[in-house]
């Protein structure tokens, strides 16, 4: 693949335009384990009465996870909570592992191993992981999230930044 894939998202009312690169994963067999994207959510709202449950990815039981979109700036000790769907090995005998790590300049300034839940009917593990914004320093904050499970990993990224 030529180059990393690129994202581009344009404020209308500002005209303001933001361009940003990624790895772009994409799994070679949906059997085996897998992960979403993991986003920072900005807001979350409750799911209409009478809904009929689709496959809206950001819908979480009765709850609509509205993400940011871009790299959202924090002041710190707001609240930061990150989303994700973990999709475990059907056929494993492990459960899938949960390894958070916190980056601020390329060094690791935080971890947490919050336990999964068990999947749901459809197989998935959607998960709200709460994060206390009070524990970093101002600046860009890198999220690894590592799930594993048996001999297999993967793992996703998120960023966000926390202002002084």
């Amino acid at each position: 693949m030529p180059g990393l894939p690129e994202t581009v998202v344009t404020d209308e009312q500002s005209r303001k335009t933001s361009v940003r690169k990624a790895a772009l994963n994409v799994p070679k067999d949906r059997a085996l384990l897998g992960l979403s994207s993991v986003t920072v959510i900005k807001k979350t709202e409750p799911v209409a009465a009478g809904a009929l449950e689709g496959v809206d990815p950001f819908r979480f039981g009765g709850t609509r996870i509205v993400p940011y979109v871009g790299e959202p700036t924090l002041v710190k000790g707001d609240d930061v909570s990150l989303y994700f769907v973990v999709f475990p090995e059907a056929a494993a005998s492990d459960p899938p592992e949960l390894l958070l790590e916190f980056l601020q300049e390329g060094a690791v300034v935080a971890r947490s191993t919050p336990a999964l839940p068990t999947a749901d009917d459809k197989g998935r593990i959607p998960f709200i992981v709460p994060v206390p914004s009070t524990r970093f320093a101002p600046g860009r904050i890198e999220v690894r999230a590592v799930v594993k499970q048996g001999s297999h990993s993967t793992e996703g990224r998120a960023f966000f930044a926390i202002s002084g």
